[in-house]
């Protein structure tokens, strides 16, 4: 397994995540009064020899279920229409419930992480998984990085991600081809991974005050895919290509991930999913 293991993460990266420290200040009324009064009753349920992180990742598992029960049921997006037929009502109930309980994992695994005192930078990386806000992401980069550089520094992270939505665009409305309308959900799967990994690696410089790269090289692919599908080079060929791609993205997201979250634990000194600490030796 180590020949297709990398180092994504860098040693000045590393030597950040060391003086890491989370401060937030979430000074929402529905978090302040709602949200955490309900996650401060939920944890307490919870038995502490569950890892925090096997929360985080049980929580991208649910909303992966609920993905993949719409896209059976609703594969075009058609459920507001009134020509579509019927989805079953248990349909919209399990998916709520999903995201419902999806959303509740994702609050308590910090406060699981302080009860049990297992803490570290591994836990706020581990998001990398799961559908981040990059405004969020963004803003709290900023704040370090406008301090301790110039404007433009601050504006690079930017980039990456409104290439994306350019190239996307001119894929879905330009192209010669009918690809959202042959395939919404695969397509609809490439953009949320593609920006699932920019997000992920913004939140690594974010948490290590270190600073972001302007480009990521995995749009690469995608901007040869869509260069060749607006000039009418894939022809009848563009679904494969969309499937191809998407294939490659998605492998190439969940190495990053698996890597990323090997390498801090192996600096750490701790296991991804199990509150046991690793041999010194």
């Amino acid at each position: 397994m180590s020949f297709f293991y990398h180092e994504y993460i860098s040693q000045e990266q590393l030597d950040g995540f060391d003086k890491y420290k989370y401060s937030a200040i979430d000074t929402n009324p529905l978090s302040v009064y709602v949200l955490h009064p309900f996650w401060d009753v939920v944890v307490k349920i919870l038995p502490k020899w569950i890892a925090p992180n096997l929360l985080t990742l049980s929580g991208f598992l649910l909303l992966v279920l609920n993905y993949i029960l719409l896209a059976y049921y609703d594969f075009e997006f058609f459920a507001s229409s009134p020509h579509q037929k019927h989805i079953p009502g248990w349909v919209w109930v399990v998916a709520g419930t999903l995201n419902f309980l999806a959303y509740t994992l994702d609050g308590v695994d910090g406060k699981q992480a302080r009860r049990t005192g297992s803490s570290s930078p591994l836990g706020g990386t581990l998001v990398m998984t799961l559908p981040m806000s990059l405004y969020n992401v963004y803003r709290a980069y900023c704040s370090h990085t406008l301090k301790q550089s110039s404007l433009l520094q601050g504006l690079l992270p930017l980039f990456t991600p409104i290439l994306l939505f350019v190239l996307c665009y001119l894929w879905g409305v330009r192209a010669r081809g009918t690809i959202l309308e042959v395939q919404p959900r695969l397509f609809y799967w490439l953009v949320g991974t593609y920006f699932s990994n920019i997000t992920c690696k913004l939140i690594v410089c974010q948490m290590s005050c270190t600073r972001c790269q302007a480009f990521n090289w995995l749009l690469v692919p995608l901007i040869a895919t869509v260069l060749a599908v607006c000039n009418g080079f894939v022809g009848e060929y563009e679904v494969q290509l969309l499937f191809a791609l998407t294939t490659f993205v998605t492998l190439a997201h969940i190495h990053y991930g698996v890597c990323v979250v090997r390498q801090l634990c192996l600096h750490f000194r701790v296991r991804a999913f199990s509150l046991k600490k690793m041999n010194s030796e």
